[in-house]
């Protein structure tokens, strides 16, 4: 009996390990003159409200040549060649450019979902007349048109 309670109790300790998560990594490629460089590493601090665990690893590829070199070596790994920065790199799969909607897509698939929204939500337009309907309105009122 007394081995039979020890065995349940390591069974149900086993079975409550939880595995830990991978943590979100992102490898930024970047030029240090570069605007849009500039714009995604200030984008960072809002990302990190989404992923308060990523690892960002920076490295700048125009004048660090050690630097260009593993950026050029990355590539080859992923089977393609270094071009334009930012280049994102997230789980294996590159971005090319500062794409926030595509950077967070990326993360999510990887990595789940985030633990705050922070993508930016569009003005929703139900009182609005759109275009269309304003140049129907134009020539329903040119020609007696009722409107409808």
């Amino acid at each position: 009996m007394k081995k039979f309670i020890i065995g349940l109790i390591i069974t149900l300790g086993l079975s409550s390990i939880t595995f830990a998560q991978k943590i979100p990594t992102l490898e930024l490629y970047h030029g240090a003159t570069c605007p849009h460089c500039h714009a995604e590493k200030a984008w960072f601090p809002e990302l990190k409200k989404a992923y308060p665990d990523i690892q960002i690893q920076e490295y700048e590829v125009w004048n660090d040549a050690e630097n260009r070199q593993r950026f050029q070596a990355r590539m080859a790994e992923l089977g393609l060649e270094a071009g334009g920065v930012p280049t994102n790199v997230i789980d294996g799969k590159v971005i090319v450019g500062f794409i926030p909607d595509a950077i967070l897509d990326l993360l999510e698939a990887s990595y789940g979902p985030p633990a705050v929204n922070i993508r930016k939500v569009e003005k929703e337009e139900t009182n609005s007349v759109s275009l269309w309907d304003k140049i129907v309105s134009f020539f329903k009122g040119l020609f007696g048109g009722s409107e409808s």
